[in-house]
């Protein structure tokens, strides 16, 4: 991570703010919390973040699950708090 960033390992991923989070394995959300610790720009973080909606919502559809709508952005406060550039 660089230096001028801030220190991920305070960010932490979990069912209140992780869209489809009932939908995934405990595999699943190890490799999306790495993922997202892993991106460094907010519009790399966001293009994951998109990707990741539209799979948890075919996951829903085929599941007969009704997903809530996201009720927060993770790229927003992940750049609010000086995560990424």
């Amino acid at each position: 991570m660089d230096s001028e960033l801030g220190t991920r390992e305070h960010y932490g991923f979990n069912q209140h703010n992780v869209f489809g989070w009932q939908l995934m394995s405990p595999e699943e959300r190890s490799v999306h919390g790495s993922i997202m610790q892993s991106v460094k720009t907010y519009d790399e973080c966001n293009d994951y973040q998109e990707k990741h909606h539209k799979k948890m919502e075919v996951q829903a559809k085929e599941q007969g699950v009704k997903l809530s709508e996201a009720n927060n952005n993770a790229c927003d406060r992940m750049k609010a708090k000086g995560f990424l550039k």
